[in-house]
């Protein structure tokens, strides 16, 4: 599997795109992304996990859920996550 160009967004794409401040980013600020213009990269271990565990926007709290609930978030905002083994990288 090929990945595209991984990078670090920057603050301004953070803020723009994900409506989120750096430090803050999460699997599930891309429902501030309808256009998908970000996309979204799994490490295929997380999925392994009973419970995943990130916070709803702000560093403030965390929320927990099955990775089940994590596809299920996907499918709602229209975004298809790559999964890749990043172990085996």
């Amino acid at each position: 599997m090929e990945l595209p160009n991984l990078r670090f967004a920057s603050s301004d794409s953070l803020r723009s795109l994900l409506r989120v401040e750096p430090g803050c980013v999460t699997p599930l600020a891309v429902v501030n992304d309808p256009l998908k213009k970000v996309s979204v990269v799994l490490d295929s271990q997380l999925l392994k996990f009973k419970r995943l565990y990130c916070h709803p926007l702000v560093n403030t709290a965390s929320v927990s859920l099955p990775p089940d609930a994590l596809d299920t978030f996907y499918q709602f905002t229209g975004h298809v996550p790559l999964v890749h083994d990043f172990v085996t990288c």
